[in-house]
């Protein structure tokens, strides 16, 4: 590897997080969720909805910061039992020069009340595949995750619940008056969670869309974890455009238009690093941080006061965790179960197997032993998983829906993929170990990154970076969500706005 190469490989990968919250973006400017759950609305059942679709074919250009990334293209058609609705998405993005797509399809079939049925989610890209299907079948759904050739099956509990397509054109349906908002719950097969979803009616008023006029359409505002996106519609519910605060816009086109004109993308690292007021002396040695956060709504965010990370005054206060006071564990790779029903629900879960840290995979647990076969406390083990994570690794952007088994067998990720195997070797061998985002500090900017955190004893944490090659992990590591891709969307709301003060 060359000086250059080494230089450059930790900011290469930065923007991969980045890349799969604005694919979450997008997707929640299609399917939008709610932001009002303290606000009075009108309420919505399932059931109660009659109103029927536009049929047909679609396209929308896809645009960040005014230039144009890709497409998506919606066909909506008629089957014996219900609507078939299709989506597919195309974008085109750069990180640190590098050309990468990203293609997103979905298929979901609703009966006639728009009541899910069936679905097909897939995310290509040029190294990652994943897919994931499912069938409403009596009160449960079930599906099947695919990801990295290795199939997992798990199913849930069903309730009535809309698909979201049929949604705004409903609400468009009742020529609703200016401050009217509507709540529902709406199945998210993304996520496969029940979503609830308010939508506030903004008003009526013209639109030009490349120099076609709309003398009359409707706007609504919707939330999704605290951000606000709006949207236009015609008078047959079809959306003409939308707008997220982050800084997506959807435009309505015909297909030729939809297709052409796709830039070679935007550079989404130097996009959406973070820029401080400040300077970080050493920030790889010192042993605590004071900073400012600068709009940023910290209610929503509750894992910021937690552990490490305190609230001093208007400050957060970061202490790095000081490893020699932290008690020696004895490490057993199979520890026995019994005690578990002491620990909290917290820690408990942070020793499950998921659909995509596959902790229980014979894989993992065969690699996860041979790692830590000298161990003898854990935090041997978790020193020896991390070495091995940070040294076994290639350092490579991949855009994709991170895997625990698909980065064993390719051995190659960036700071999610890395945090997702590690945690999946640390719980295969009894480890409690949490995937961790927020933010990180690297030449004078802050970005977007992913980590983990290992228990100890009692309450007791440690901090740890794979990617990095980092235990504890430095004090500019800033943790705001704790949880996979679920809760890593939250981060979305602070992207375009977040600013830091450094406070010496």
């Amino acid at each position: 590897m060359s000086r250059i190469w080494n230089w450059l490989w930790p900011v290469r990968w930065l923007g991969v997080l980045v890349v799969l919250l604005w694919v979450g973006v997008l997707y929640q400017l299609l399917h939008p969720s709610d932001g009002l759950s303290q606000e009075k609305f009108e309420q919505l059942y399932p059931w109660a909805v009659e109103t029927k679709p536009t049929l047909g074919a679609n396209w929308m250009g896809l645009y960040l910061k005014k230039r144009k990334i890709g497409y998506v293209h919606t066909t909506t058609s008629k089957d014996k039992e219900g609507y078939v609705i299709q989506q597919r998405t195309l974008m085109a993005m750069r990180l640190f020069g590098t050309q990468q797509q990203v293609a997103v399809f979905s298929k979901v079939s609703v009966n006639k009340s728009f009541g899910l049925r069936h679905f097909t989610f897939q995310l290509h890209s040029a190294l990652s595949q994943f897919s994931a299907r499912g069938r409403v079948h009596g009160p449960y759904i079930q599906v099947v995750l695919n990801t990295g050739g290795s199939k997992r099956r798990f199913q849930r509990k069903y309730r009535p619940s809309l698909y979201s397509s049929v949604l705004r054109p409903y609400i468009a349906s009742l020529k609703p008056k200016p401050g009217k908002k509507i709540r529902t719950t709406i199945f998210d097969p993304q996520s496969m969670s029940y979503v609830p979803t308010v939508v506030e009616v903004v008003g009526y008023e013209p639109l030009k869309i490349h120099g076609k006029h709309y003398p009359k359409v409707l706007k609504l505002r919707q939330y999704f974890r605290g951000i606000k996106m709006l949207s236009w519609l015609d008078e047959k519910g079809d959306t003409l455009k939308e707008v997220s605060a982050s800084g997506m816009i959807l435009l309505r086109e015909g297909a030729h238009r939809a297709r052409r004109g796709i830039s070679k993308g935007v550079d989404m690292i130097k996009a959406t690093r973070i820029k401080l007021r400040g300077r970080i002396q050493a920030p790889k040695t010192r042993k605590s941080l004071h900073v400012r956060l600068r709009n940023v709504d910290v209610s929503s965010f509750p894992e910021l006061f937690r552990r490490r990370q305190s609230r001093k005054a208007a400050l957060l206060l970061i202490q790095k965790e000081d490893v020699g006071k932290l008690p020696d564990v004895a490490f057993s790779a199979f520890a026995s179960s019994r005690g578990r029903a002491k620990l909290s629900q917290e820690i408990l879960d942070a020793h499950k197997a998921t659909s995509l840290v596959q902790s229980d995979h014979p894989d993992i647990l065969k690699q996860a032993t041979k790692i830590t076969t000298k161990s003898k406390t854990r935090r041997e083990a978790i020193d020896a998983i991390a070495r091995w994570v940070h040294t076994s690794l290639k350092k490579k952007s991949v855009i994709g829906i991170p895997s625990a088994i698909e980065t064993l067998k390719t051995r190659v990720g960036d700071c999610n993929e890395h945090a997702t195997l590690f945690a999946a070797l640390a719980r295969a061998v009894s480890i409690p170990c949490q995937i961790v985002s927020g933010i990180a500090y690297l030449r004078g900017n802050f970005y977007y990154h992913a980590w983990n955190e290992c228990h100890i004893a009692g309450e007791q944490w440690l901090s740890v970076d794979a990617t990095w090659g980092q235990t504890p992990a430095d004090v500019t590591h800033i943790v705001f969500v704790r949880g996979g891709l679920e809760k890593q969307i939250s981060l979305i709301q602070l992207m375009g706005r977040l600013k830091i003060d450094i406070d010496l």
